[in-house]
């Protein structure tokens, strides 16, 4: 009696490495790494486990507590990364939801960027001191130059030079946003910090599985990098 009972007796522990360590009819192990167990496959273990038990020495009543807690863990757990990942959708949708809200209105960015729309574009930046001359750069979208603005000497503060849409060959370039760079220097010729202000109407904005993004004209902007709103 007590040989069958040891070879029906079996544990939570035994029957979990039964699953992960199979073999064949052979005796050849079959490699196949560790399984992931859900919450039926720890049930069926606990039924097999309770079906395998010797009559004549049942399972410890407080072993038997201790994988149901287990089992209660795990219940437990599942729901929470359910409860996580549903939350984690909603707070992409209501995000995306608020940024359809800033259509047609103009932002204030962190960064160098002109949009360009029917008539001149409005550069702006600020100055940290005076400047004897200040030369800007318009970008396209290789970052290559493609027009140069000599703006002349500025004073320290809020700055900005009109972009009239034309290149460096006089050619009018297609609407949409560019990239600008500013270089300034004093009366003795030091670097004057030029710090880009970037005020474009927003056009869209575009579904990302990560982080929603706004579009201005035909770049996309991080919403994190919207300073004011108008």
């Amino acid at each position: 009696m007590s040989s069958v009972a040891s070879t029906q007796s079996t544990s939570l522990a035994g029957a979990l490495n039964s699953v992960t360590n199979a073999t064949t009819d052979s005796g050849t192990p079959i490699v196949s790494g560790p399984k992931a167990l859900g919450q039926a496959d720890f049930l069926n273990l606990m039924i097999t486990q309770l079906k395998n038990q010797d009559p004549m020495n049942p399972m410890d009543n407080e072993a038997f507590i201790a994988q149901l807690a287990q089992f209660s863990q795990l219940e437990a757990s599942n729901q929470l990364v359910t409860l996580m990942q549903q939350n984690n959708t909603d707070l992409q949708g209501a995000k995306q939801v608020g940024l359809v809200s800033l259509l047609g209105h103009q932002v204030k960015l962190s960064g160098a960027m002109v949009q360009l729309g029917n008539g001149p574009a409005s550069v702006q930046y600020t100055l940290a001191g005076d400047a004897a001359s200040v030369q800007v750069n318009i970008l396209n979208a290789a970052n290559q130059v493609i027009r140069t603005i000599a703006a002349g000497g500025q004073s320290a503060g809020n700055q900005e030079v009109s972009w009239d849409g034309l290149d460096q060959n006089g050619v009018q370039v297609a609407q949409g946003a560019y990239g600008f760079s500013v270089s300034a220097n004093d009366s003795m010729g030091h670097a004057v910090t030029a710090t880009p202000v970037t005020i474009a109407t927003v056009t869209g904005v575009k579904n990302d599985a990560s982080n929603p993004m706004l579009l201005i004209g035909n770049q996309q902007v991080d919403p994190n990098h919207v300073l004011e709103v108008y």
